[in-house]
């Protein structure tokens, strides 16, 4: 833990980033260690408790935040976008089994929320965060919060010819890479529209929490699918549910349906990026319009 500590310092230092930004062996040195960070937090070893294991997938996260968000780290070819995507594949699959054991819970049983900004910086106080985070989160979401942000900074609509290249690269990355379905798994976690896994939870700090990763997990989606046939034919091949459950566009027009219906505020906003990956997913899609 006390390493994993000084990993976050060191790529967080106004000193290093500079050096970060033109030395590749110093970020791909720093980008292993997230990895295996990331690996001990799955695997509960030597950190077999669950504070323990949070903490290290924080930490791991916050590490990948630095090095591609904190020192501009542009993802121009498969070699730099796969093992950071590898990285985060691996962290949204312990945020989405984190989510779900919360939701099925209805938030029974969890420990206090913690502040997400005073725990960030308590790991380091030179971090540069996003102030967009909630006021407070359960603590085994926050790498799955931290993770989304980095990806919504690689993945979107490219504002420039330059910008372009990059982004395409990692969204033609996202399907091998495990993270395209990761993030469909985690937009079907938080079904609340009346399916077998719904839950109501439109009130409450859970439900904030909630409402931040379907936004921010659909933000992506839509980036991920803006021009772009490849994740679109893939999501439009994908189930919602366990086997052959329902089309991944039914269930976000039923989602998209809930949204709009809601009187919580924080839901509603959702329906703007839930709507967006609609149309791109319908877009030049008869098939999928049909069904």
């Amino acid at each position: 833990l006390q390493s994993a500590h000084q990993l976050v310092v060191l790529c967080s230092s106004p000193s290093h980033r500079g050096y970060l930004e033109d030395d590749p062996e110093a970020r791909d040195g720093l980008l292993e260690g997230s990895a295996k960070l990331a690996a001990m937090a799955a695997s509960g070893v030597p950190a077999p408790k669950d504070s323990d294991r949070w903490h290290l997938s924080l930490c791991s996260s916050l590490v990948l935040h630095n090095l591609v968000n904190g020192a501009t780290w542009r993802l121009d070819s498969s070699h730099e976008a796969d093992p950071v995507l590898a990285v985060t594949h691996a962290l949204l699959g312990l945020g989405a089994a984190s989510l779900r054991a919360a939701l099925s819970a209805g938030g029974e049983g969890l420990p206090e929320p913690v502040k997400c900004y005073a725990k960030m910086k308590s790991v380091s106080k030179a971090l540069t965060l996003d102030r967009s985070f909630p006021e407070s989160c359960h603590e085994s979401l926050l790498p799955l919060m931290v993770a989304l942000l980095v990806l919504g900074r690689k993945v979107r609509s490219p504002e420039t010819a330059r910008d372009s290249g990059e982004y395409e690269m990692v969204k033609d990355r996202l399907a091998g890479s495990g993270v395209l379905s990761d993030l469909i798994g985690i937009v079907v976690s938080c079904d609340l529209s009346g399916g077998a896994g719904a839950t109501d939870l439109s009130a409450g700090k859970l439900g904030v929490q909630r409402n931040w990763i379907l936004t921010h997990a659909l933000k992506v989606l839509a980036g991920a699918t803006f021009l772009n046939e490849k994740n679109v034919g893939l999501i439009l091949e994908a189930s919602a549910g366990e086997g052959e459950g329902e089309s991944v566009p039914a269930f976000l027009l039923r989602m998209a349906e809930c949204q709009y219906r809601s009187a919580d505020a924080g839901l509603r906003e959702c329906l703007g990026p839930t709507l967006n990956v609609l149309v791109n997913l319908t877009e030049d899609s008869r098939a999928c319009c049909e069904a």
